[in-house]
Order: structure tokens, then sequence, then C-alpha cells
């Protein structure tokens, strides 16, 4: 016996390559809105609108980069969200704001949390990071918000790092 051939109705082609081809749109349209928002989501990381409102005595920021609990990965917002960043001020300012006041120096900023550890490598090489307890007190939004700074002033950085802010 002969085995019999069949031919594959054209209509099952036509439909097999309207169905991939849609997958095709679909997923690659995908791909360019998540590259999109990354690239938003990188405008807005460092962007320095909110540091200079915030903290105007230190401001106003020539540059920065900052990361928030508040990302894309939070299913929930957080009750108490964190902001910290590397922020550049103009030169000179951190040694007006130290001058005639106690500083001591400061162990690097801890950036292992899972929210934060996009920041490493984004501050200043070789940095020597002093706190001054008293500007601290001065900067630091009223309660219940709370922030710490380390200062360096080689390179007139701030690493900030608060709460509720």
């Amino acid at each position: 016996m002969e085995a019999q051939r069949r031919a594959v109705p054209r209509s099952v082609w036509v439909v097999t390559g309207v169905f991939a081809a849609f997958w095709a749109v679909v997923l690659g349209g995908c791909t360019l809105v998540v590259q999109r928002d990354e690239a938003r989501a990188e405008d807005r990381y460092t962007s320095t609108d909110w540091f200079d409102e915030v903290f105007p005595r230190l401001g106003p920021a020539v540059s920065g980069t900052w990361r928030s609990t508040d990302g894309p990965r939070d299913l929930l917002p957080s009750p108490d969200p964190g902001l910290a960043g590397f922020f550049r001020l103009p030169p000179g300012r951190i040694a007006e704001l130290t001058a005639g006041r106690e500083c001591a120096p400061l162990a690097a900023p801890d950036l292992t949390s899972y929210w934060q550890k996009e920041l490493a490598g984004k501050g200043p090489e070789g940095a020597s990071w002093i706190g001054c307890p008293s500007l601290d007190a001065e900067l630091a939004p009223q309660a219940p918000a709370h922030a710490s700074f380390w200062l360096d002033r080689a390179s007139d950085t701030v690493y900030v790092f608060g709460i509720d802010l």
C-alpha cells in the first residue's frame, strides 16, 4: 500500500503565519516599552529636584543619582518610604557648611539593601566621609522624617539617607 501524502491546507499556513506575526509584534512591543520605561526611570533617578526642595541649605545640587524604596519591584508602597543618593554640590559648599563645626570621620555608607545596591560605585572614589551631628539636625526636615548625611569635602559630595522625606 502506497503511503498517502496529504498537503496541509493553505488556510492552516495563513492562520499559523498570522498567529506568529501577532506574537512577534506583541513581544517586540513589550520589549520597546520596557526599554523606554527603564530609560525614563534612569532620568527620574538623576533628577535633583526633590533634593533641592527638601534640603535647600545644601543645594542646589550640581548632579546626583538616587534610589527609593518605592521602586518598580515593590508590590505595595512602603509606609515609610526611604530615599538615598549621592549629590555633587557646588565647589567649596561642603567646606562652607562644615566650617566651625565639630565633625567626625564616618565609615562609608552601607549600600547593601535591595534598593540601595544600584548606588554602589556611583559615589566618589576614595571618599573620606565625615558626619556633623549639629549639621544633620539643622538640615533634616521636621519629624517624623529622618535624614543622615555623609559628607566628602574633597569631591563636594553628600550622601543622603532619609526616611519619610
